[in-house]
């Protein structure tokens, strides 16, 4: 019985805990394609962290660079633009890669960085993948998260 009970606690304290770790989702950037990007918009307040996650997975030939462009803006003013790729990670919950034949499968849920919201008001943010061969990129989920501390 004693750990019938500890099991279910274990289990409720998993579900509850990822998102205590990583913080609440606020924004999602599916890519679908290579150097196109996505937008969206979030009404956010002073003082607001978010951290900036990648939700990959990925195939490509083994010698295809790659990496993720982010800009950030507000009433229609560029105010933040960075490049970021997996290899930065601050924290993975999962990794994966095997490369055979040339070709190369990648799979990664990581923290690659945060923002800081400096003042009240609606922030687009735009993202894409960009890649030196886009023919050779096959996405099955190239995702930028936004997670609020």
């Amino acid at each position: 019985m004693k750990k019938t009970l500890l099991l279910i606690v274990l289990a409720l304290f998993g579900l509850c805990s990822c998102e205590s770790m990583t913080g609440k989702e606020i924004m999602r950037l599916s890519m679908k394609k290579v150097n196109e990007p996505v937008t969206s918009s979030a009404d956010l307040k002073k003082g607001d962290k978010l951290n900036i996650w990648l939700d990959l997975d990925l195939k490509y030939s083994s010698d295809n660079e790659y990496e993720f462009r982010v800009l950030t803006m507000k009433n229609n003013d560029s105010i933040w633009y960075d490049k970021l790729h997996p290899g930065q990670a601050k924290v993975s919950l999962k990794s994966s890669e095997v490369t055979l034949g040339g070709e190369t499968t990648y799979s990664v849920m990581c923290k690659v960085g945060y923002y800081s919201i400096e003042e009240d008001g609606t922030y687009s943010f735009s993202a894409w993948l960009a890649a030196e061969d886009s023919a050779d990129m096959k996405i099955e989920k190239a995702d930028l998260v936004l997670k609020q501390k």
